[in-house]
């Protein structure tokens, strides 16, 4: 039995809440094309739908990161979507490499809503920490903070 398989044995299911969820949007807007970046095995297995012609970006990082990295590579594939387009970003928060640059709140889960709301120039559609069910969620196939943005510019460069 793989890792995958074991974790959602643990829940009971055949899918992740936060796999369905992503179904759901890319259903619910219609998207035809994605793009995948980062640790996406998993989750462009269930999804399928690659194509150079896209209207999502699904970046999903699960391995060392530094937040300065990952708002670069959110703005510049944000900037690249033609369009009404997508990106869904998730990220494994536990491991963040420490950036001293950043002045941040104590509290973790604000601090990253902080820092990639304050940095990302798009618009943001939806959030997701994991805080309110406790981490129960938890699983490393495909971490639960989630950003959903859209190529909506909000910021003027």
């Amino acid at each position: 039995m793989n890792l995958v398989n074991r974790q959602l044995a643990w829940y009971g299911g055949n899918i992740f809440e936060q796999d369905h969820k992503l179904l759901q949007f890319i259903e619910q807007h219609n998207l035809k094309g994605i793009k995948y970046l980062g640790d996406c095995e998993h989750v462009s297995a269930i999804c399928k739908n690659a194509a150079t012609d896209y209207q999502l970006v699904v970046y999903i990082v699960n391995s060392l990161f530094k937040f300065s990295d990952i708002i670069q590579t959110c703005n510049n594939e944000l900037k690249k979507l033609k369009g009404n387009g997508f990106l869904y970003l998730s990220i494994n928060k536990f491991l963040a490499d420490h950036e001293k640059h950043y002045q941040v709140v104590d509290d973790y889960d604000h601090a990253i809503y902080d820092l990639i709301t304050g940095h990302v120039r798009y618009k943001l559609i939806s959030y997701y920490s994991g805080r309110v069910d406790g981490g129960i969620k938890f699983n490393w196939a495909h971490p639960i903070t989630r950003f959903y943005f859209s190529n909506e510019n909000i910021t003027p460069n």
